[in-house]
């Protein structure tokens, strides 16, 4: 049912424990997609050195992230795609959440749960559905949502693949705050669900203008 892709460009001090982290879901997915963008620091061989059959590596020029993540969404087989980012790690329940939220409200374009900035090891702060407890997924205003600060993050979203590629995919060329613009081109297209599980960890002792930026939240 999922694809994971995973883009890469220098980051092969975290590639591994991102890999591992999709090793040790609770429910496997059916291909992962590495998708090289370039890579100067060893990570693409990482990447081959997989002994999983379902690690794929796909290559090209450095191009952007956003890119390497249509590249992905163009060769997943499966009908939903996974983002992970190659220094994030999911946590061991998250691909079983999506399936289930997936399963609990069909026909959405856009599945997320919550997630952790951590620095260090050190939990910092959680990000999640913003209101009262919720027992399981529920259909939310993606932008109402984003107004209470509950901000998505790639690594704990799971998209329709023909919903993301009727939509455009990712904006080539913006270098900051292109996952915001995708997900509000996807919220425009159809119902986003929300589930209440904190389900990856965000690394922000990761260098990089994102991570910047998280850091002051």
């Amino acid at each position: 049912m999922c694809t994971v892709v995973i883009p890469l460009y220098d980051k092969a001090a975290y590639l591994q424990p991102a890999l591992d982290s999709v090793y040790a879901q609770t429910l496997a997915p059916a291909e992962h997609l590495v998708v090289n963008d370039g890579s100067t620091d060893g990570g693409d061989a990482i990447a081959r050195r997989q002994s999983d059959p379902r690690v794929r590596v796909i290559e090209q020029p450095n191009r952007g992230v956003s890119v390497a993540r249509n590249v992905g969404l163009e060769a997943a087989r499966e009908p939903f795609v996974a983002f992970l980012d190659a220094d994030d790690c999911w946590r061991p329940g998250f691909l079983r959440a999506m399936r289930e939220a997936i399963e609990a409200v069909p026909g959405a374009v856009l599945y997320a749960a919550g997630f952790e900035l951590v620095a260090g090891g050190v939990p910092q702060r959680r990000y999640a559905v913003a209101g009262p407890p919720v027992a399981g997924p529920r259909e939310g205003d993606y932008f109402a949502a984003s107004r209470r600060e509950h901000p998505l993050h790639l690594s704990t979203t799971g998209v329709s693949r023909a919903a993301a590629l009727a939509a455009g995919g990712f904006p080539a060329g913006v270098a900051f705050c292109e996952d915001w613009s995708f997900w509000c081109r996807m919220a425009l297209r159809g119902r986003v669900v929300l589930m209440p599980e904190i389900l990856a960890d965000y690394d922000v002792d990761v260098p990089g203008q994102a991570v910047a930026a998280w850091a002051d939240r």
